[in-house]
């Protein structure tokens, strides 16, 4: 099994603040992984570092055996693609256009676009399930249709590793199975894909791996079966959380995280 990501002794910090304290990891190839943790966790900061967005304070940080520093931006690109948290306004582009704008790193910014090119764009937007926005302007979507773009522009980028903060917000529940199945789909045609979650059924449904978060430390890290634990989750979040599994094995493993109820008057 190969590594695609590994991080040796990795700090950041915000002036004083510590955010990334002494991680050691590696994330393997065409496999999907979870990062859990409550806010302010360091979920955010650890995904822009490695998508370098942001340079570690100390430690290093690789891709594919070279460290993320070592790469211009350009090849970066094309390696690495991060869809952010936040959403940012622009300019009123078709959405295959903005779709389209994920090949720039094959073509520069004021290069014309080849059939090929929309092409990628058409067949990303379809991943996602999103063809029919096509011919919409991005500024009318809806803050979770936008979200299906974004992650479709970020395949288009053809990139080995796609890098995703939190991108079920904002979608309603439908479009949240469409996107873990989407996700599921890209590991299918060898990607690999790193995605930080509220949710802990969203890792066991989707991931290979989980790593749990807990002020900038690894409390545990492993297949996402064996690190999402009742004692675990309820260790990281400082409330008692159960597992339920599905009864009927047909429909495969599939298990989610409940509350315990309380047993306070």
């Amino acid at each position: 099994m190969s590594i695609i990501v590994k991080a040796e002794n990795l700090n950041f910090a915000y002036g004083s603040r510590k955010i990334i304290e002494n991680l050691s990891f590696d994330i393997n190839r065409n496999h999907i992984t979870a990062l859990l943790g409550s806010n302010g966790s360091g979920k955010t900061t650890l995904l822009k570092l490695i998508a370098g967005a942001l340079l570690p304070e100390s430690g290093t940080i690789s891709f594919n055996g070279k460290q993320i520093k070592e790469f211009s931006k350009k090849e970066l690109a094309a390696k690495i693609a991060f869809v952010p948290q936040e959403k940012r306004d622009t300019f009123a582009f078709p959405v295959i256009e903005m779709t389209a704008m994920g090949r720039t790193p094959y073509t520069g910014f004021f290069a014309k676009l080849s059939k090929k090119d929309y092409q990628i764009a058409a067949e990303s937007l379809e991943v996602m399930g999103a063809s029919h926005l096509a011919s919409r302007y991005y500024t009318e979507l809806s803050g979770g249709e936008k979200q299906l773009v974004l992650i479709a522009r970020a395949i288009a980028q053809d990139s080995e590793l796609l890098i995703l903060d939190e991108p079920e917000t904002g979608l309603d529940y439908g479009n949240r199975i469409k996107l873990l199945k989407s996700i599921q789909k890209l590991k299918s045609i060898g990607k690999t894909v790193i995605f930080t979650t509220h949710s802990p059924e969203h890792a066991l449904w989707t991931a290979d791996n989980t790593m749990l978060l807990k002020n900038g430390q690894i409390k545990a890290y492993g297949s996402t079966q064996s690190t999402l634990t009742e004692t675990s989750l309820s260790e990281l979040y400082g409330e008692r959380i159960i597992i339920l599994q599905n009864p009927d094995t047909s429909q495969g493993n599939i298990m989610t995280c409940v509350p315990c109820p309380s047993t306070e008057n």
